[in-house]
């Protein structure tokens, strides 16, 4: 995996994080009925990426480098 690839995975996560984090109090006016399928819809447009862990253990340890550095 290289650093751009790695970027991807992690971002592709955190969007994915975000939008499982949305409730229906967070936008009253839709319709429960409604709301169920804007979260199906959610939940299809954002997969859980493969790699997560190997992504975020790359950037963490360029990170670390990166203050070694320092």
């Amino acid at each position: 995996m290289n650093v751009d690839q790695a970027i991807d995975i992690v971002a592709q996560q955190l969007v994915a994080n975000a939008a499982r984090e949305i409730e229906w109090e967070d936008i009253p006016d839709i319709g429960e009925y409604d709301w169920s399928r804007v979260e199906t819809e959610c939940l299809r447009l954002t997969p859980e990426p493969d790699g997560f862990d190997e992504a975020i253990t790359m950037l963490e340890e360029r990170a670390a480098a990166w203050e070694d550095t320092e």
